[in-house]
């Protein structure tokens, strides 16, 4: 049986498109997108293109996620179910 592949956050989103006034976490956002990986990604604009909407299911090939809560130095585990 062949292994799913799953593209990373970073094909659809780049760090340039972080707001400025979070710009103080940029590098750990970078890092997130190139290590997180989705499946059915769904976007939404609205009717005058002035918000968008995203739904997105992220995968993780480890079963345990962790991220930095910015600014605190602490990791916060999310688990797969």
């Amino acid at each position: 049986m062949a292994d799913n592949f799953y593209p990373a956050l970073s094909t659809v989103v780049s760090v340039d498109q972080v707001p400025d006034n979070l710009s103080f976490v940029a590098d750990s956002i970078d890092n997130l997108l190139d290590q997180v990986y989705f499946k059915d990604l769904q976007l939404e604009k609205s009717n005058d293109g002035s918000t968008y909407s995203c739904l997105v299911d992220i995968v993780s090939t480890s079963g345990i996620l962790q991220l930095e809560i910015p600014g605190t130095g602490r990791l916060r585990e999310l688990r797969a179910t």
